[in-house]
C-alpha cells in the first residue's frame, strides 16, 4: 500500500546541519540576507528542493515522506529568494541542487575547524585566480603591453579580498555593481537605502574596505555629496581591474558574485 503523502518536520540533527552549513546567509547566490539576525531571531525560510506536498514546486512522487525531509532536499533562503525559486522553469531540481552544493561547499573548511573557539571565516574560500589577462586583450579593454600591470593588480585584488569576510566581500560587490563606470563613484546616500542590513553595520564594512584600499570614501564633504570611489590598487594600472571584471560579466552573462565573493575566476579561462 502506497504511503499517504504527508509533510514531515525535519529532524533536529538535520536542521542543525542546515544552519551550520548555511554560513548564516541565504543560499541564493550573492544574497546578503541573514538566516538568524543579530537578536537571534530566525528571519529566513526552510525550502524544499522537491516539494513536501503534492502540487508543490518540483514535487517528486517517487520520493518517500522521509526522503523529502532529509538534508539533501532542504536549504535555507530568505523569503524573497524562496519565492523567486518557485519559478520551476528557471530553477529546476538540478539548478537548486547546484545552488545548495556551491553554497554549502564554501563553509566546509570552517566546519572542519568548529572544534576551535575562534576560527577564520575566510577559510571557507580558496581562490582560483585567472592564469592570464588574455581575455581582456581580446576584448580590446587593455593592450598587450598592459598585461603584466593588469595581472599585478588582479593578484592584489584577490589577495586583499581573500583576507576579508564573505559579508564584507558582498558589500564590495554591491558597490561595484552600483558604481558609475565613468566616474567610478557611488553615492553614500543611495548606499544606505539599497543595502540589506542595518546601516551602521554596513558602514563598518565600507570602513574595512577603505582600510584595505579597495574603496575610497570622501568623508570630508557634506553627507549628501559624499561618494564611494573605486580606484586602481597599483600605481601603474590605468584601469581599476574590478570594473573591467564587471564589464566582462555584463557582456558575457557571467557571475560577478562568483569572482568577488567566491574568488572563482574560472569564467575568464573559458572565454580566452
Amino acid at each position: 500500500m502506497a504511503e499517504k503523502i504527508k509533510r514531515l518536520t525535519p529532524k533536529p540533527d538535520v536542521l542543525r546541519e542546515l544552519f551550520l552549513k548555511s554560513g548564516n546567509v541565504c543560499a541564493f547566490p550573492g544574497c546578503l540576507h541573514p538566516i538568524v539576525d543579530t537578536n537571534g531571531v530566525y528571519v529566513a525560510q526552510l525550502c524544499h528542493i522537491e516539494a513536501a506536498n503534492e502540487g508543490g514546486q518540483r514535487f517528486n512522487p517517487e520520493q518517500t515522506n522521509e526522503e523529502r525531509r532529509q538534508f539533501e532536499n532542504l536549504l535555507l533562503m530568505c523569503h524573497r529568494h524562496h519565492k523567486e525559486t518557485d519559478d520551476v522553469s528557471r530553477f529546476p531540481v538540478e539548478k537548486l541542487k547546484q545552488i545548495k552544493k556551491q553554497h554549502e561547499a564554501k563553509f566546509e573548511k570552517v566546519l572542519d575547524s568548529l572544534a576551535n573557539d575562534v576560527y577564520d571565516v575566510a577559510l571557507a574560500y580558496e581562490p582560483t585566480p585567472p592564469e592570464s589577462a588574455e581575455v581582456f586583450v581580446k576584448e580590446g579593454w587593455i593592450v598587450e603591453e598592459e598585461k603584466p600591470i593588469f595581472m599585478e593588480e588582479m593578484n592584489e585584488l584577490i589577495r586583499l579580498l581573500n583576507q576579508l569576510s564573505p559579508t564584507t566581500r558582498k558589500i564590495f560587490l554591491l558597490v561595484v555593481n552600483r558604481v558609475d563606470l565613468t566616474s567610478r563613484e557611488f553615492s553614500i546616500n543611495e548606499f544606505q537605502y539599497v543595502v540589506s542590513m542595518e546601516t551602521r553595520e554596513a558602514y563598518n564594512h565600507i570602513a574595512i574596505l577603505e582600510r584595505y584600499g579597495l574603496l575610497f570614501d570622501n568623508e570630508d564633504t557634506d553627507f549628501y555629496e559624499r561618494k564611494i570611489t573605486v580606484s586602481s590598487l597599483t600605481k601603474e594600472s590605468p584601469h581599476p581591474v574590478v570594473l573591467l571584471l564587471r564589464e566582462f560579466c555584463e557582456k558575457h552573462s557571467a557571475d560577478l558574485s562568483s569572482m568577488l565573493v567566491d574568488l572563482n575566476f574560472e569564467a575568464l579561462k573559458s572565454n580566452v
